[in-house]
């Protein structure tokens, strides 16, 4: 199903349980009821093209966002027009 601005959804493709992130050393191991909890907030899977905006800033959501791969930045526009970059998603 597609969306606007080259956005697609998709069918849940990696519960909780299964995320390819939660091997990484970042993360610490999650107790059963941690990951249901966690699953709770999961919609779906989202696809984005490179050079799409996931949120605008001001604007508010209710979705938690998981970069499982590619990577995304997060920015304040400044009034002369310009992009402060204020932390990256890898």
């Amino acid at each position: 199903m597609s969306g606007q601005n080259g956005r697609s959804l998709s069918a849940r493709r990696y519960s909780c349980e299964d995320c390819p992130l939660r091997p990484l050393p970042a993360f610490r191991a999650f107790e059963k009821q941690e990951l249901v909890f966690v699953s709770g907030f999961k919609k779906g899977e989202l696809a984005i093209d490179k050079g799409d905006t996931v949120l605008v800033e001001g604007s508010r959501s209710a979705h938690l966002y998981t970069v499982l791969s590619g990577w995304a930045f997060r920015y304040k526009l400044l009034s002369d027009g310009r992009r402060q970059i204020l932390n990256y998603s890898m």
